[in-house]
């Protein structure tokens, strides 16, 4: 019989934030940015649940009361030219980052969430808003970082680093007064997180959009990945004496028609508000 234990754990500590701003000229083409802040993030209630249950006949999946809250260092330095293209370079140190880990024992595969000891991320982000012609503009985001790991996993040395690459472009058109549509899409390298290395996905949308009633109601027309090609799977690495991997097959193509009709055309509705903070509702995972 293994008797319960108990812990307790008091955490005082300073989380700062500092944001700076500059602009290099009067007509405001070139403004300059730096912002540093401290974060914390704490598990959600289900992943601290102590309870095993199966996923299938080789495979567990569990909660880990043990779990520590996470903690950043962010920073920041972005460029904006003429408030339609920002460029970010970015850097943060992650400490006890919670993320899935697995663990083989025998012929059972246990997965819970676990802390990592340091996580690293240099990148650079790039958004922008560009007018291609009168019936045509191009919104496009990018961005392009390294991350690496530094941990122990049950035994095993994780120690890597990893580039990525993820581009979404979105292309809206005005055919009529009326008429618009809409192209989209994103495309995402392999990316490391952890102990998975995911595969490259990519998807493609569409979607048409009709005013009605002198504009008081619109009919829109969208379908998503539309060559049924956002399906993500990768490998599963720092396991002792084996090898994993999965590939998910989701039902990511959906088309969806919708109608909207505004009955209180430039008035607005406050939402009501909850007396619970924002960061303690997301802690609730739901599935």
């Amino acid at each position: 019989m293994i008797k319960d234990s108990s812990f307790t754990r008091n955490y005082t500590s300073l989380f700062p934030t500092f944001y700076l701003s500059y602009k290099l000229d009067t007509s405001d083409k070139h403004q300059l940015g730096f912002s540093f802040g401290r974060r914390i993030d704490r598990p959600n209630y289900q992943d601290m649940n102590p309870f095993t249950y199966p996923l299938d006949r080789y495979t567990y999946y569990g909660g880990n009361p043990f779990l520590e809250p996470t903690f950043s260092y962010n920073f920041e330095f972005s460029h904006t030219y003429k408030n339609f293209l920002s460029t970010s370079l970015e850097y943060s140190l992650v400490k006890n980052l919670i993320q899935e880990t697995n663990e083989q024992k025998g012929t059972i595969y246990y997965s819970r969430p676990g802390n990592f000891g340091k996580q690293q991320v240099y990148g650079i982000t790039v958004n922008g808003n560009f007018k291609i012609a009168k019936w045509w503009t191009l919104q496009l985001y990018t961005e392009g970082k390294v991350m690496s790991y530094e941990s122990m996993i049950y035994g095993q040395v994780l120690d890597e680093s990893r580039f990525y690459w993820f581009i979404q472009p979105v292309n809206q058109f005005i055919i009529t007064k009326s008429l618009s549509a809409e192209l989209g899409g994103s495309y995402q390298t392999r990316i490391l997180v952890a102990q998975f290395l995911t595969i490259p996905v990519w998807q493609a949308r569409v979607g048409v959009s009709q005013k009605l009633w002198k504009g008081k109601g619109t009919l829109r027309l969208n379908v998503s990945d539309m060559f049924y090609s956002n399906q993500p799977g990768g490998d599963i690495r720092n396991i002792a004496n084996s090898k994993a991997n999965w590939l998910s097959y989701l039902d990511s193509r959906v088309a969806s028609l919708s109608f909207t009709y505004r009955f209180n055309k430039g008035k607005s509705l406050n939402a009501r508000e909850s007396g619970a903070s924002d960061t303690e509702k997301n802690r609730i995972k739901t599935n």
